[in-house]
């Protein structure tokens, strides 16, 4: 059973046959505890005093004080699931990390795109034959149009071979497109 002070907004666990706590208000759920916030019509403010009473104080060293609470709800949620602590006696204070912490790597967006060669393609970095071929095709000096890489490659969509172009651009190579009058939509690498 949780019992609150009204007056010093302190809440511990006892057991229910503890006389000292006789005269609180107690709370065994977290709708017993917002009957409580009710009938004392406690405001989202409140709620937030209360939780900065015991956040950053053992056992809830981890739990950062709020500047307030977005609603009154939301804080006694917040409550509850921290004076849970209380009643399991889970340890919260914060464990050391390994001496030996490993860097995440860098996300895709956070390097730089260099302009790749042709010769790129085939330096084993990881890109596929498919590709590596259609950049073949695009690096000659009139590139190919959209009806000569689905024929050379097996297509049967236009879909295809613009989806391949563009997974190009997105590993940074230049590539421009123009119209061609006789061959249509042309790409080539720049």
């Amino acid at each position: 059973m949780f019992y609150i002070d009204l007056e010093s907004k302190n809440i511990v666990y006892a057991d229910a046959s503890d006389p000292e706590r006789s005269g609180y208000p107690h709370f065994a759920s977290e709708k017993a505890l917002l009957a409580i916030a009710d009938t004392e019509g406690w405001s989202k403010e409140q709620v937030t005093a209360i939780w900065n009473t015991f956040a950053g104080v053992p056992p809830f060293q981890q739990l950062k004080r709020q500047m307030m609470f977005k609603n009154r709800p939301y804080g006694i949620s917040a409550i509850w699931k921290a004076v849970q602590r209380l009643k399991t006696g889970e340890d919260t204070t914060p464990q050391p990390k390994p001496a030996s912490v490993s860097k995440p790597p860098k996300r895709a967006k956070d390097v730089a795109k260099k302009p790749r060669t042709p010769e790129a393609a085939t330096a084993g970095n990881g890109t596929s034959d498919t590709l590596a071929k259609v950049v073949t095709l695009i690096s000659r000096p009139n590139g190919a149009s959209i009806d000569e890489l689905m024929t050379k490659m097996e297509w049967t969509a236009t879909h295809t071979a613009r989806g391949r172009i563009s997974i190009l651009k997105s590993k940074g190579y230049a590539i421009e497109s123009f119209r061609h009058e006789t061959r249509g939509r042309v790409y080539r690498i720049a």
